[in-house]
């Protein structure tokens, strides 16, 4: 009787193969990062500037956890991280949820915070759909640039309290940079 705990089966809707056994313990180490994501999705907030970064926190808590277990480790993280990258990759994960990560303040302007490819590509991807105009355009790369350097009003103090206390899209500061706040604003409408 005083053995091991008893093991929950894992698998996907969509991957029959997939069968492992998990201990409680692996349940809620998988499950915690996982719930933190569903609670932002269906929160107060708009989600739109966070779900990116979200996931990929949820998908590195996971790694963690697995990081020292070995090869059983490696491939119980490897299925996994399968089934999540399945669902985001179906589901989830479009340029939209990338510009809305790169047009957070939050995140743009945080401590080692660097964008990787696919996110400045998605916030490229979102502007060629939603912004027809040359003109409009070329504004929103002039602004692109203001926005990134933390230029002019974008690095006034109030502003740089605004980027973790305010929501986007909430911010004071967006008057100043309106075809770059309509950009953003079609992403979370």
């Amino acid at each position: 009787m005083g053995g091991e705990a008893p093991v929950t089966p894992v698998s996907s809707p969509d991957s029959s193969s997939l069968d492992l056994s998990y201990k409680p313990c692996d349940n809620m180490y998988i499950s915690e990062p996982l719930v933190k994501v569903l609670r932002l999705v269906d929160g107060e907030k708009p989600a739109m500037g966070y779900l990116y970064e979200a996931m990929d926190r949820a998908k590195e808590t996971i790694y963690r956890y697995y990081e020292n277990k070995g090869e059983e480790g490696f491939t119980k993280r490897a299925q996994i991280w399968g089934v999540i990258d399945e669902r985001w990759n179906n589901t989830l994960h479009r340029p939209i949820h990338a510009a809305g990560l790169y047009l957070n303040p939050a995140f743009a302007y945080a401590c080692g915070f660097n964008f990787d490819g696919e996110v400045i590509d998605g916030f490229v991807q979102c502007a060629q759909r939603r912004v027809l105009t040359p003109a409009e355009r070329l504004e929103i790369s002039r602004q692109n640039e203001i926005y990134r350097m933390a230029s002019g009003m974008l690095g006034y103090d109030m502003a740089v309290q605004d980027r973790t206390t305010r929501m986007p899209g909430k911010l004071q500061f967006q008057i100043l940079f309106i075809p770059f706040y309509i950009l953003y604003m079609t992403f979370i409408a």
